[in-house]
């Protein structure tokens, strides 16, 4: 099995910076197709997100968890399964095991999909964080946008999330 570990905020959607409001949730330009693309292919898809929005009291449990199965539902209408939304609800300043670039979570992800080859996955994402994590758990990473490109050292530098999957799918 090969898996596609994605970051949410930048990457999926728009990062409308602590998003509490699932009626201001929106799509990046060309990322449903880009999922799309990805999921006929037979990638598993995993949302791996940093939420310490949580913990600094912009949104509950709750309401990230509607957000998430807006987002969800939105994906489903278009044919796109997401697998699992993992989110770490943390500030950075607790040292958490979950956190981006800490594995906890993919780690999890791994428990219970034990089939998922590393080397012919890939982690997405639009910050040195998502990077990172790749790299921690032996995946290939594709960073959007260049900033933090020569910190973050990713196999690929894309425009967006459509191009990222070009690339993936061998035709970019």
């Amino acid at each position: 099995m090969r898996a596609v570990f994605l970051d949410r905020d930048g990457t999926i959607i728009e990062d409308m910076v602590y998003l509490s409001d699932p009626e201001r949730l929106r799509f990046l330009r060309g990322a449903v197709e880009a999922l799309r693309k990805l999921y006929r292919a037979g990638y598993l898809l995993f949302v791996v997100t940093n939420q310490s929005g949580l913990k600094r009291g912009f949104l509950s449990l709750e309401r990230l968890l509607v957000i998430h199965r807006k987002l969800d539902l939105l994906l489903r209408r278009e044919g796109i399964l997401i697998k699992k939304f993992a989110f770490c609800p943390h500030h950075p300043n607790e040292r958490c095991r979950c956190r981006k670039p800490e594995t906890f979570m993919v780690k999890r992800i791994l428990k219970e999909y034990p089939g998922i080859s590393l080397d012919e996955s890939y982690t997405v994402g639009d910050k040195y964080t998502d990077v990172l994590l790749g790299k921690k758990v032996g995946t290939k990473t594709i960073l959007i946008g260049e900033k933090d490109a020569d910190k973050a050292h990713p196999d690929y530098v894309v425009r967006d999330l459509l191009q990222a999957s070009e690339i993936i799918l061998g035709k970019g």
